[in-house]
């Protein structure tokens, strides 16, 4: 079994309570907010592989049905993931919803040279790498100094956990793990937060 991931308490403290999108890094420009806002919920909420996943996702690696989001995943040889997100997250005009970035942000900035990738820079061309992870650090550091874009994908590991009752095959199939040790990883911080959240109920 791989050693437990190292979590320190204000991690899952925000990734508990939600995401703190108002202490991001704010911009003049409208879009570069939304984008590191809908970016950074969308981590969470769908356990994007920080930064390359994103990077390298298009609109139609995404299919929506009426519960769930299918992701074909680019970096796992386009197989795919079936997300059950919060509502808010998966069809909302108002909250930061997949659809809502597609349909109504990505298109600001669209021109000739975008091609269909999911997420673009503000002049409309795509990300790599170390763009997208220079951006959401910046941002995110005024949130925690230690901050790396790929902890979000930590926090929705164990707020997964959490939430479906320490359930590892539906947060393994959730975010894609190949192998069933990667999911057992989160196990023991997720078990520290779900017998505290028992105790609270009771």
């Amino acid at each position: 079994m791989p050693e437990t991931p190292k979590f320190r308490e204000p991690y899952i403290t925000i990734s508990r309570k939600g995401l703190q999108t108002n202490k991001l890094y704010h911009s003049k420009d409208p879009y570069i907010n939304a984008l590191i806002q809908y970016l950074y919920c969308h981590s969470y909420a769908f356990g994007w592989r920080m930064e390359s996943e994103p990077c390298a996702m298009t609109v139609d690696n995404v299919r929506f049905s009426e519960r769930y989001v299918i992701i074909t995943q680019p970096k796992l040889n386009n197989s795919d993931r079936i997300i059950i997100p919060e509502k808010p997250f998966f069809t909302s005009r108002r909250h930061k919803s997949l659809k809502n970035w597609i349909n109504h942000w990505k298109p600001k900035v669209e021109n000739q040279c975008s091609g269909n990738h999911l997420y673009l820079k503000p002049d409309g061309g795509s990300f790599t790498k170390d763009t997208m992870r220079m951006m959401l650090t910046r941002a995110t550091r005024k949130i925690d100094p230690n901050y790396y874009p790929y902890n979000v994908r930590h926090w929705c590991a164990v707020a997964r956990l959490i939430e479906w009752d320490l359930n590892i095959i539906k947060v393994r199939d959730s975010l894609g793990h190949e192998k069933i040790e990667t999911t057992m990883g989160y196990l023991r911080t997720a078990k520290q937060f779900y017998s505290r959240d028992n105790r609270k109920a009771g």
